[in-house]
């Protein structure tokens, strides 16, 4: 049976060297806030894909190609390495895999995610699959993106001062009306409070100067 937690004790590193790309993917270097250090991920999809995760407030950290599982059934070996291992503070911990398309996946890879889906329900293991059409949700993704590369170098103080300058505003106030105060926050601590859910906007829609800005009460 897995033991997921002596498996954490002996720390989560890659299980496999993918810092040099295979032919026809690209390796991506993802700056995680969360991991305080590099995501190395072997696609722009899974790039995206830690984008949710640095959203998603009950996530605590994420590694990548954290572990391959060996294992024989029927007689027949198989091996998988699942892309992600997601920790969470209250949600139970899962690994991820992220593809495109799963059922346009060559017929030996659906064989094999298959045989190791069923070893998940057998080990009581945690295993989901992330493709891009529940990745790439154009507007609110777009809007996550740009306001994840701005909140990077922040300091402790610009965001304090954008808590405190927040505190004294109405509950509701549009982009444009911050900005134009005397004394605004710095627009890293304005996407840090709406990327963190301080603020809380319609992310559904491309964000502009006239996008309304609600203090989480």
């Amino acid at each position: 049976m897995w033991d997921e937690l002596k498996w954490l004790e002996q720390g989560a590193i890659p299980a496999r060297d993918i810092h040099r790309g295979r032919h026809g993917r690209n390796t991506i270097y993802f700056p995680s806030v969360k991991n305080q250090g590099q995501v190395i991920c072997e696609s722009v999809l899974e790039a995206s894909y830690c984008i949710w995760l640095e959203w998603d407030v009950d996530v605590k950290s994420y590694h990548a190609q954290p572990h391959t599982f060996r294992w024989t059934w029927n007689t027949a070996r198989f091996q998988y390495t699942p892309d992600f291992y997601v920790i969470h503070e209250l949600a139970a911990n899962h690994f991820t895999e992220v593809k495109p398309d799963f059922t346009r996946a060559p017929a030996k890879y659906r064989i094999t995610l298959r045989e190791f889906i069923d070893h998940c329900d057998r080990e009581s293991i945690r295993f989901k699959l992330a493709d891009a059409g529940s990745i790439q949700r154009a507007v609110r993704l777009s809007n996550l993106k740009m306001l994840y590369t701005l909140i990077h170098r922040i300091t402790q103080w610009e965001a304090d001062y954008c808590s405190a300058f927040l505190s004294q505003q109405d509950t509701t106030l549009s982009l444009r009306e911050v900005c134009l105060h005397p004394t605004p926050p710095s627009l890293r601590a304005l996407a840090k409070a709406i990327f963190s859910g301080e603020l809380l906007a319609d992310l559904d829609r491309p964000l502009t100067l006239d996008s309304k800005l609600t203090k989480r009460m």
